[in-house]
């Protein structure tokens, strides 16, 4: 894992970060989802039916909203990303449907 990979993971593992990042996004800069609220999802979920790491996974979960947000950073253009970003959350819904 190379440098910008780790600062990146320390940067949005902040609750804080990781929420404002979003609703600037989604919700143009309005404070839709709140920091207490994120809690970070079991990536080896993922691992043990996909053979692959997630960089990051969240779950926000308040009582309206049930999400999940999957960033995965890479250091080049990767077609295939966004079909990966899928199979994760998938892998990760699954969990909740069974539930």
């Amino acid at each position: 894992m190379n440098s910008i990979d780790i600062e990146s993971k320390k940067f949005l593992g902040q609750p804080k970060n990781f929420v404002s990042i979003f609703n600037a996004l989604l919700f143009d800069g309005k404070q839709v989802l709140k920091p207490e609220y994120l809690k970070d999802e079991n990536s080896e979920l993922v691992m043990n039916v996909s053979s692959k790491y997630v960089d990051i996974i969240k779950r926000y979960e308040d009582g309206t909203y049930l999400d999940l947000f999957v960033i995965e950073s890479q250091s080049y253009v990767d077609p295939s990303m966004v079909a990966r970003v899928m199979e994760y959350e998938s892998v990760a819904r699954m969990r909740y449907i069974r539930q």
